[in-house]
């Protein structure tokens, strides 16, 4: 039971870590459009984060994006 607990561990962080990186993305896009005066609207936005996700679900990516996760999960749990 002990080992399922720790990978459900490591896999909270690796979702942890996945949303406050889209945050802080969604945060510089706004920002970055709305100082350049262009409307912020829900299809760019919902275009900007479609262009961010294509990238990362190649099969090509998505290995080195999965070993990247962990290894910054386990980190995050190391230190706590």
């Amino acid at each position: 039971m002990r080992q399922s607990n720790g990978v459900l561990q490591v896999i909270g962080e690796m979702i942890a870590i996945v949303i406050l990186a889209l945050t802080a993305r969604f945060v510089g896009f706004a920002q970055t459009t709305l100082e350049s005066g262009a409307p912020l609207t829900v299809e760019r936005a919902f275009s900007y984060f479609m262009d961010l996700l294509s990238v990362f679900t190649r099969v090509s990516n998505a290995g080195l994006l999965l070993s990247v996760l962990g290894a910054a999960s386990l980190i995050r749990i190391c230190i706590a």
